[in-house]
C-alpha cells in the first residue's frame, strides 16, 4: 500500500517537475527524497540495531530449498514474471508514445498517479480477501482487470480515454500483488522463507529486465503503438499459469 501511496503522488509531481523545471530538477527531487528514505532507515537502525533473534527451534531446522520447486511457489513466480514483462514495457513506452502523439511529460505522470490512486484502494482490500478467501481467487480476479485494462489501452491509447485503463491496471495490481505475494511464501518453511522471498522477487527483476528489451525491438520494427497488443497476451499467461494451477491442486 505505501508503495501505491508514492505511486500516486510521485508520477504527477515529477511529471510536472520535468515538465515546468527541467529533468535535472526532477532527477534532484529524487535524490533528495532517496536521502530521506536513507535517513527513516538509519533511524530503524539506531533504535534496533542489525541484528534478528532467530528462535532455537528454527536455527536446528535443516533448510530443504528443494522446497521452492512446489506447485504454487513455481506458479506465483511465472504469473509475477510475466505480469512484471508486461508492466515494464507500459512503463516505458507509453511515455514515448505520449511523446511522439505530442504531449507533455504530465500526461502519462497522471496516468500514473490515477493508477497508483486505484491500485492504493485495492490493495489491502486485495491482503484480506487473500487471507480470507485464499491468495489463487484473488489473483485470479486481479490478473483479469489487468487483462482488461491491457485491452482497452490498445484501442483507446489517448487521454482521457486512456485514464480508464489506468483505474483498470491499478486496481487489479492492487488485487493480484499481495494475493501472489501470499501465494509463494505464505506456505513455505520460515527457514527457507527469506531465501524464497529473494527468488520469488527474482521474477520479477527478470520481468521488468525483460519487458523492455523485448517489447522495444517490436518498437523500433513497428512503432510505439504496436508494443500495446502485446500486453494482453503477457497477462493472459500469467492467467493461463494460475488456471492451470487451479485445475491441477486439490481446493485446500
Amino acid at each position: 500500500m505505501m508503495f501505491s501511496l508514492g505511486n500516486l503522488v510521485g508520477p504527477g509531481v515529477g511529471g510536472y517537475v520535468a515538465q515546468f523545471f527541467g529533468f535535472n530538477a526532477a532527477f534532484g527531487l529524487t535524490v533528495f527524497l532517496s536521502l530521506t528514505a536513507i535517513a527513516f532507515v538509519f533511524a530503524a537502525y539506531m533504535k534496533v540495531g542489525v541484528h534478528v533473534g532467530v528462535g532455537s527451534g528454527e536455527r536446528r531446522e535443516k533448510a530443504n530449498y528443494r522446497q521452492l520447486l512446489m506447485p504454487f511457489f513455481v506458479a506465483a513466480s511465472a504469473a509475477l514474471f510475466f505480469m512484471a514483462f508486461s508492466y515494464g514495457g507500459i512503463l516505458t513506452f507509453l511515455p514515448a508514445f505520449y511523446k511522439e502523439s505530442g504531449f507533455g511529460t504530465g500526461v502519462f505522470g497522471l496516468y500514473a498517479s490515477v493508477m497508483g490512486g486505484a491500485s492504493l484502494v485495492t490493495r489491502v482490500f486485495g491482503g484480506k480477501e487473500a487471507d480470507r478467501r485464499g491468495p489463487l481467487p484473488v489473483a485470479l480476479t486481479g490478473l483479469s482487470l489487468v487483462l482488461v485494462a491491457y485491452t482497452v489501452l490498445v484501442f483507446r491509447k489517448l487521454p482521457p480515454a486512456a485514464y480508464v485503463s489506468a483505474v483498470l491496471l491499478g486496481a487489479g495490481f492492487g488485487l493480484a500483488v499481495p494475493a501472489l505475494q501470499v501465494m509463494a511464501l505464505a506456505e513455505l518453511p520460515k527457514r527457507i522463507r527469506t531465501v524464497g522471498s529473494g527468488v520469488y522477487t527474482m521474477f520479477f527483476d527478470l520481468g521488468y529486465l525483460s519487458g523492455p528489451l523485448f517489447l522495444g525491438y517490436v518498437a523500433r520494427l513497428q512503432g510505439y503503438a504496436a508494443v500495446f497488443k502485446y500486453l494482453p497476451l503477457l497477462v493472459g499467461a500469467s492467467l493461463g499459469v494460475l488456471l492451470l494451477l487451479r485445475l491441477t491442486t486439490h481446493k485446500s
